[in-house]
């Protein structure tokens, strides 16, 4: 991808199975809807610091998928961005992160890690047994929001140890 990119339309990679790394441009500033969805291979994601928002069904599917990192400049998450990603057990959702749609980690992810103080906006539950990692200080605030706690273990976790 050339490295003035700004935005990869619709499904551009849809169900190429073979793709099993790729190297996004400092320029992109969005995942659209549907563009990695099915990629069978792909194991690994670096979202740009750049990038600002990530796109409803962006990875939906992608069963190989272990590691993402996901840049501190992401603020919005959309619907089932990671949905059916087997192998994606945890992740680390950063501190700008505002809002989070609906079934975004649903059927696979067991560990999520959130660096922001203020609990994001929360469109639906995480699966039954997740296990919510917050700072130490914003337990209270993620335990009394009912879409953060339905189903899931809050547990404080003090991130200036990372």
């Amino acid at each position: 991808i050339p490295k003035n990119v700004v935005s990869i339309g619709e499904q551009a990679f849809s169900v190429c199975h073979s793709l099993k790394c790729l190297n996004l441009p400092p320029s992109l500033t969005s995942f659209s809807e549907w563009e990695f969805e099915s990629c069978r291979s792909l194991e690994k994601i670096i979202i740009p610091s750049s990038v600002t928002s990530i796109g409803r069904f962006a990875f939906i599917d992608c069963p190989s998928l272990k590691y993402v990192y996901i840049s501190e400049s992401v603020s919005i998450i959309e619907d089932a961005a990671f949905l059916s990603c087997k192998s994606l057990s945890n992740i680390v959702i950063p501190n700008n992160v505002t809002s989070i749609g609906r079934n975004v980690f649903h059927k696979n992810t067991r560990k999520i890690f959130v660096k922001a103080l203020v609990p994001p906006q929360l469109d639906s539950f995480f699966d039954y047994g997740t296990q919510i990692y917050v700072p130490s200080e914003s337990i209270e605030a993620y335990r009394a929001n009912d879409n953060w706690s339905y189903g899931s273990s809050i547990i404080a976790y003090d991130y200036t140890l990372l």
